[in-house]
């Protein structure tokens, strides 16, 4: 009688990308671990990052990808690979969006994919896309918290431009033109070892989870593994327009009164428009970024059976008051940014900064052309 050949252990990297759910699933997996463990997933303890706060680390593994980018090598990813060793799992997953930027390290990931495999694992790695504008956007309310923060147009510009952007303080590009990630990783986990999703909050705010435990089921062959739960609800967080605002003049240490600075240049402004989201995105740039990416988006969607929403002309489809909501934003954005550009010894500040940033970036670049 024939033995029933086991499905390959599996080591699943979840490697982002940004602004796609990755802290709330790292949150998820981190609280399940033992209703996971059970099913033989396991979710390490270490690898995390350690945080200002006593005794606390964040639910996802960044400290891995920190030490590898900062030294080469990763003494946390070795507290993780004898943790798997201890606990000889079917399949271990480790999840951080810091994972990503790895594909452009030589010799990263590339470790750790060969050590998983010395491991008797076989390394995969799943990336979840969202539509670019909404991408966008959602980058731009973190840029904001920096004190170089660039313009929306700006961002926008390179987009559309390049397929990417690069912000002002980083050395490493955000790609938008999602198969370059998605060919980039297939180099170094093998074509057939990447899987690509769709980021759809659309579809429920647990839909994150249950489609990526839905891949882990999946890949270890029809294991039966059942959506434990969300024992802390997620929410869509969406940044309000005066927490986006508050954030520029926080980092730029301006101090001037925000809300009587928009009553002042905007008397006509509604009020109320302050604690919903925040919108910078036109129809025009929606068009725009549209010819841009969606002959990418649809041969990804048709490649990975998934639906990134953002391929058709309807989807760069806006309503006249969102329209006007977006351009309106847009005004005031531009307005503090103006307001809080020519505070006493910014521009020094900014030009070290700028400096400071140029100066890694060629570092960075001289140590690629070494490797």
């Amino acid at each position: 009688m024939a033995v029933p050949l086991l499905p390959p252990r599996r080591l699943i990297l979840h490697v982002g990308t940004h602004k796609t759910g990755t802290k709330a699933l790292q949150v998820y997996l981190a609280v399940n671990r033992v209703l996971l463990a059970q099913a033989g997933v396991h979710y390490p303890l270490a690898g995390r990052h350690l945080l200002p706060v006593a005794g606390l680390q964040t639910p996802g593994h960044h400290q891995i990808a920190f030490d590898f980018a900062s030294e080469g090598g990763s003494a946390s990813f070795a507290d993780v690979v004898n943790e798997i060793r201890l606990v000889q799992a079917a399949t271990v997953v480790l999840s951080s969006e810091e994972f990503l930027p790895l594909a452009y390290t030589p010799g990263a990931l590339e470790t750790i994919v060969a050590t998983g495999r010395e491991l008797g694992y076989e390394p995969l790695a799943v990336i979840v896309l969202r539509a670019q504008p909404d991408y966008l956007e959602s980058m731009y309310s973190e840029l904001a918290k920096e004190s170089l923060v660039p313009s929306i147009e700006d961002l926008i510009e390179q987009a559309a431009r390049d397929g990417k952007f690069v912000p002002l303080n980083y050395t490493r590009a955000f790609e938008l033109t999602y198969s370059a990630p998605i060919g980039r990783l297939e180099a170094i986990f093998g074509v057939g070892n990447v899987i690509a999703r769709a980021y759809r909050p659309d579809r429920g705010l647990d839909f994150g989870y249950s489609d990526f435990l839905g891949v882990v089921s999946y890949v270890r062959g029809g294991l039966q593994l059942q959506n434990p739960g969300n024992p802390l609800p997620s929410a869509n967080e969406r940044v309000t327009l005066l927490q986006l605002l508050a954030n520029i003049v926080r980092s730029r240490d301006a101090t001037f009164a925000l809300e009587t600075f928009i009553r002042e240049h905007f008397p006509h402004f509604d009020e109320a428009d302050f604690a919903r989201p925040f919108s910078l995105i036109t129809r025009l740039d929606r068009l725009r970024l549209l010819s841009r990416f969606a002959a990418d988006n649809a041969a990804i969607n048709a490649r990975f059976g998934i639906d990134i929403p953002f391929v058709l002309e309807g989807d760069a489809a806006m309503s006249d008051a969102a329209e006007t909501r977006a351009q309106q934003h847009r005004a005031l954005l531009a307005a503090v940014l103006q307001a809080t550009e020519n505070i006493p010894g910014r521009q020094q500040r900014v030009g070290t900064m700028r400096d400071d940033v140029l100066e890694r970036k060629a570092d960075l670049a001289k140590s690629r052309a070494r490797s």
